[in-house]
């Protein structure tokens, strides 16, 4: 950076390039006059005063020409302070923008809010400089401690750390709502690379409306009926979040995704989803029912320890190629592994004092190309459609559960 600096800095022009210039010209002079009398006598006059006016137009135009490059080099260092001020002029004018825009998001009246976001999202598609200092702003705003309207969230009675304070007025929390839900789409709308995904190559973003190489950081942040299907992010963050209604990150691909200690009040769907980097999901709450299906974890580990799933759970055709991580685990409903494919180490077993459990499971067709551990899982609903991995059974069934155990060497 320090290099690009000293070499964009303008620097004047040295005076010993007017002495050299001048000293060009002088010999200039002298070797031409000098020449041209050469090749005469002291008996052609003519000849010799024709030769000094010669030799004094080669020093005139090569005065000239030293002239032209110094006008030149004034005319550049011209042109690099009228660049500069333009740029300088440029950058007070977004900075300008930007305050103005962030201000407003402080407003007490939810059109002025609204306002601000379309100014933030007008600044960052015309300035892809700033594209990521605006996200950051709109993800912070989200951040802002909310308690969504009773209709969206009729479990807000036990407030979480996101959720405090006094419930607003309706007018106002529904008011609120409308500018965080445009606060989403502006934010979705521009981590799509296609303007019709369904058809397009994912892999050469065709919509100019695409903010690229972008990093989205919503923890603890409170969604509502949030749709990430589709989109592109760098290092999204979602710990300790909360999606009111329902929650879509079907197809979108990012470099890891953080969603420890998230917690999904409605229907979460992931399916062909892909995660290159690594996926948390610890201590995750699920109330209503998740499709994972045909996702694609190729990172190094996908974890789900502690995680709960209070509704049904589908890993149909789920691909883990890493290590696939569910100690302490517990699904309280029918889970699905069936046609899935863990090319590392797979742990379902005990991982705390406590031990996980299922209600039932089926991980029929399932692939394990690595030891699979499910020492230890308590399964509520013996009599249920239970598909379990071979050289593991049920043993120390009673009427309400049973425990698995390992029956054969791997």
């Amino acid at each position: 950076m320090a290099d690009r600096a000293r070499r964009t800095t303008p620097r004047a022009i040295s005076w010993w390039w007017a002495l050299w210039g001048a000293l060009a010209v002088v010999l200039a002079v002298w070797g031409s006059t000098a020449w041209l009398l050469a090749q005469t006598n002291s008996a052609q006059a003519a000849l010799r005063m024709d030769a000094i006016k010669t030799g004094l137009s080669v020093g005139a135009g090569t005065g000239g020409g030293v002239a032209l490059v110094l006008a030149i080099r004034r005319q550049w260092l011209g042109e690099r302070a009228q660049l500069h001020t333009e740029q300088d002029a440029r950058e007070r004018r977004i900075t300008e923008l930007y305050g103005k825009a962030a201000e407003q998001l402080g407003n007490e009246r939810a059109p002025v809010r609204l306002a601000g976001l379309y100014a933030l999202e007008r600044l960052a598609q015309n300035n892809p400089d700033h594209r990521q200092t605006i996200v950051d702003v709109i993800c912070a705003y989200l951040r802002m401690p909310y308690i969504p309207p009773a209709t969206i969230a009729p479990d807000v009675g036990s407030p979480s750390p996101t959720t405090s304070g006094t419930p607003e007025p309706a007018a106002t929390a529904d008011e609120e709502l409308q500018v965080r839900l445009t606060a989403q789409r502006i934010l979705v709308n521009h981590l799509r690379p296609h303007r019709e995904p369904w058809s397009a190559d994912e892999h050469t973003p065709t919509d100019a409306q695409f903010w690229a190489d972008i990093k989205v950081n919503l923890s603890a942040a409170v969604l509502v009926d949030f749709d990430f299907a589709y989109c592109r992010a760098r290092l999204p963050h979602f710990t300790a979040a909360h999606f009111y209604g329902q929650a879509t990150f079907s197809y979108c691909r990012t470099l890891a995704l953080d969603l420890t200690q998230a917690v999904f009040h409605d229907r979460a769907y992931f399916h062909n989803a892909v995660i290159d980097g690594g996926a948390a999901f610890d201590g995750a709450v699920f109330h209503g029912d998740v499709n994972l299906s045909d996702a694609r974890f190729t990172g190094d580990q996908a974890r789900f320890p502690a995680t709960v799933f209070h509704g049904t759970a589908a890993f149909h055709k789920t691909r883990f190629g890493g290590h696939a991580r569910f100690d302490g685990a517990v699904f309280h409903r029918q889970t699905w592994f069936t046609h899935s494919t863990f090319h590392a180490g797979a742990w379902f077993g005990t991982w705390s004092e406590e031990a996980p459990y299922a209600t039932s499971a089926s991980c029929g067709d399932a692939v394990f190309h690595n030891d699979v551990d499910f020492e230890g899982v308590t399964v509520t609903d013996p009599t249920g459609p239970n598909v379990w991995p071979t050289g593991w059974t049920v043993t120390h069934t009673t009427a309400s559960s049973a425990t698995l155990t390992r029956n054969s060497p791997r």
